[in-house]
């Protein structure tokens, strides 16, 4: 998955997600040879649309047909490829979510299997426990210190494989990264480009060798107006 909050040219970002989605770019413990491990269950976006971020979705895998090369026009802000592991292959479970929650529209995206009991959303599209794991984070962020909610949010799950996720609004955008499991499979990477910053599973070729591998229980706040970034750690409730 890539987030670049300010947008860049989908262009420029068809190639590498491509590659990171059929296993052809980097190296880790699910690995075993160039497209062995593939995300093949469905691949989504978010784009700008007449200054509007607008969501699109497949549940083909993102080198079939010309869904993902219809992009390469517009300006793009967040890229998944779904591996499924909870939840049937089924358009209501293609990463990103969507949901409008006080005022402010969210896009969400999620790596990794969460084992926790998870409530399920009211508005719930699909039945994944990753969009039981976005209503968590939202029920978080509509709470008075919105950024130490969300903390003690992700602090507070305990089974999982990986906490990964982006999320995106008009105006700001948070990257969550925590795992239990194959740390090398699961960290984020971040890397500052002419763009501004760009976010992904994996470190991208494309957009230089400057990228640092973000830290277990890191969460960044991306103020999408100013360029601001604040970092706090996931926390455990009570502390």
């Amino acid at each position: 998955m890539i987030l670049a909050p300010d947008g860049i040219p989908g262009e420029r970002l068809i190639e590498p997600f491509l590659r990171m989605a059929q296993g052809r770019n980097a190296r880790h413990e699910l690995y075993e040879h160039p497209g062995h491990f593939q995300h093949a269950d469905g691949w989504g976006a978010v784009i700008e649309d007449d200054g509007r971020l607008v969501r699109v979705r497949s549940t083909s895998p993102c080198w079939e047909g010309e869904g993902l090369e219809a992009l390469a026009h517009r300006r793009v802000f967040l890229l998944h490829a779904r591996r499924a592991s909870v939840g049937a292959v089924a358009i209501q479970n293609v990463h990103p979510f969507e949901r409008d929650a006080r005022g402010r529209r969210w896009f969400f995206c999620h790596n990794g299997t969460i084992r926790d009991p998870l409530p399920r959303p009211s508005h719930a599209e699909g039945d994944t426990d990753s969009e039981a794991y976005f209503g968590i984070l939202l029920d978080a962020l509509a709470r008075p210190a919105a950024e130490e909610a969300l903390a003690l949010a992700v602090g507070s799950l305990k089974d999982y494989t990986s906490l990964n996720a982006f999320m995106l609004s008009q105006g700001v955008a948070f990257v969550l990264c925590a795992w239990h499991e194959l740390e090398t499979y699961y960290t984020l990477h971040a890397c500052d480009t002419p763009d501004g910053p760009v976010f992904s599973s994996e470190p991208l070729a494309e957009f230089g060798t400057s990228w640092q591998a973000l830290t277990c229980g890191e969460i960044r706040r991306v103020d999408r107006l100013s360029g601001r970034v604040s970092v706090t750690h996931a926390a455990k409730r009570g502390v």
